[in-house]
């Protein structure tokens, strides 16, 4: 028998997402992932970590190794659209390289590319540094039954065939789209299945960019007669692309796929490459009915599917294990009620269908194109048609390159552990960020010292931000805590940008770095405010 605090199911960059979480804050978790611990398959289903995910990341302690995780850093981020890679380009959107992007004004960190050949052992690793933290791979969970205070679950070594039970307290789901925990606990998906039957074809082709005369580019969306059919992308910046064919409503079998006339409808002529693989995928824009039954969570794939226009499923998949990350850790230790477990639906599912919807808008911006059958003609009256209508596809995706509301701006406004203020919300836009410090929302970024960000100052527990309050607020408030056994850092901060931002000078931040609470000075019943963040009632006065 094997005993633990979590266990999660699947291993892939959420599961071991939240691996990290639970091991930095020292929760007991076994990890358990049918794969062998080093794939050989090309296949990078995640490509890039966004600015948000990289600020887990520094909080974990891995964002110099992802930053430097073996992606060119003078690779440019540039997008193309093209009719092939020797045909007629439509439209170019530069973008600086990983070496040359500039530091966020809103964030200590930024964006990364980087595929998951190359992300998921810096993620094997961090996991596996916590002394908390098992992870054992070739290893499958044949099933698990629900019981009172715990999960049991039989599991088995795919080789030896060796069979074990281990004990939890709680069962995460990361095992992806096609989950056997989401299927085992009867939750059903909501949304529009099969949107396009994909294929992505993997392919060698040293320095592709020497073989035609677009340049570097991250991502070619290639659009000729027929329309928008597929997309080119650098996988590894060197060698390996994918050639991503969009399809349709129909399935066809990889082996009924013609690879070669693809290739050459993509290039434009021939080139010498090599086929490294073909994974053929479904689009679905669905979520879960719920994330959370009895003792039992989805996270990440298992609970929403989405296109990958923009780069959100890990991105918001890293998003739920941190906030199921901190309040497991809550209740593990007795300080957070159950019922602060029943927000991570009400918080997660929210932002799960926004970011599917988002994901969606920004494909079918690209699918529902009309045929173009002048496209690739010569002459000024054709040019001119290409300048106009490249200036309209540059408009019409730039949200999908350009996702800082998406990023940084979701918010929890309804969660059941978060007090409003009565002040009005930011416009919620996918690529405008507003920093605010209203409750629910991402507590803002301003440095505060040489290297160090307001955001690391959130992590184990709750942190009362200071600004000048009176002594007896922001004591009465440390009082409260305390009385609860709720972990609270209390920093006074002199801090005149930091101030503006926060705009109070009494600012309650979660583990998660989400602002529960904000005012002028403390609530009339303190404790009541401890009792709504930690889960354990609901409406304390602000």
């Amino acid at each position: 028998m094997i005993e633990t605090d979590v266990l999660i199911v699947g291993g892939g960059p959420i599961g071991l997402s939240l691996a990290c979480e639970l091991g930095w804050r020292g929760v007991k978790c076994l990890v358990i992932e049918q794969n062998p611990e080093f794939g050989v398959e090309p296949v990078a289903k995640v490509n890039l970590v966004n600015a948000r995910s990289m600020e887990f990341c520094r909080r974990w302690g891995i964002e110099r190794e992802i930053r430097h995780g073996g992606f060119p850093e003078d690779f440019p981020m540039t997008v193309q659209f093209v009719t092939s890679m020797r045909g007629k380009l439509i439209a170019r959107l530069p973008y600086a390289s990983m070496g040359e992007q500039q530091a966020l004004a809103v964030s200590p960190t930024n964006r990364q590319r980087i595929p998951q050949e190359l992300l998921d052992p810096i993620f094997r690793r961090c996991a596996q540094r916590f002394e908390s933290v098992d992870a054992r791979f070739g290893t499958r969970v044949e099933g698990f039954t629900q019981h009172g205070d715990f999960v049991e679950a039989e599991v088995a070594d795919i080789v030896s065939g060796r069979r074990e039970t281990v004990r939890a307290k709680y069962l995460a789901g990361c095992d992806g789209a096609r989950s056997r925990v989401r299927e085992a606990l009867g939750i059903a998906l909501i949304g529009e299945r099969a949107i396009s039957h994909s294929c992505g074809v993997y392919f060698r082709s040293p320095r592709l960019w020497h073989k035609h005369d677009k340049g570097k580019a991250i991502m070619n969306i290639l659009v000729d007669r027929d329309g928008m059919w597929a997309n080119l992308n650098a996988i590894d910046g060197f060698k390996t692309w994918r050639l991503s064919i969009v399809g349709g409503a129909t399935y066809v079998k990889p082996e009924d796929l013609d690879v070669p006339a693809a290739m050459r409808r993509a290039i434009g002529g021939e080139i010498d490459y090599e086929i490294v693989g073909l994974y053929p995928w479904t689009r679905n824009a669905v979520v879960a009915e719920t994330y959370r039954k009895g003792r039992c969570f989805l996270v990440g794939d298992s609970a929403h599917q989405l296109s990958p226009t923009g780069g959100f499923g890990m991105n918001t998949g890293m998003g739920d294990a941190v906030d199921l990350g901190w309040k497991l850790d809550a209740v593990l230790r007795g300080w957070g009620d159950e019922a602060l477990l029943d927000s991570y639906d009400a918080e997660r599912r929210p932002i799960g269908a926004r970011n599917v919807t988002e994901a969606t808008i920004n494909f079918r911006n690209l699918r529902d194109l009309p045929t173009f059958p002048w496209i690739e003609d010569e002459g000024a009256d054709a040019d001119a048609r290409r300048v106009e209508l490249g200036a309209k596809f540059s408009a019409m995706t730039r949200a999908e390159w350009e996702s800082w509301g998406v990023q940084f701006g979701y918010r929890y406004d309804a969660s059941p552990i978060c007090v409003p203020d009565g002040s009005d919300a930011p416009k919620d836009s996918p690529m405008e960020y507003v920093p605010t410090a209203r409750p629910g929302a991402r507590a803002p970024h301003a440095w505060i010292a040489p290297g160090q960000s307001t955001l690391d100052l959130f992590g184990r527990g709750f942190t009362l931000l200071d600004f000048g309050a009176k002594p007896a607020d922001s004591a009465a408030l440390v009082q409260a805590a305390a009385s609860r056994g709720v972990p609270l850092t209390h920093v006074k901060l002199a801090h005149e940008t930091a101030a503006g931002l926060y705009q109070a000078p009494l600012v309650l931040v979660r583990p998660d770095g989400h602002v529960a609470w904000r005012a002028d000075r403390a609530p009339s019943d303190a404790a009541a405010l401890m009792d709504t963040a930690s889960g354990r009632a609901s409406g304390a006065a602000a």
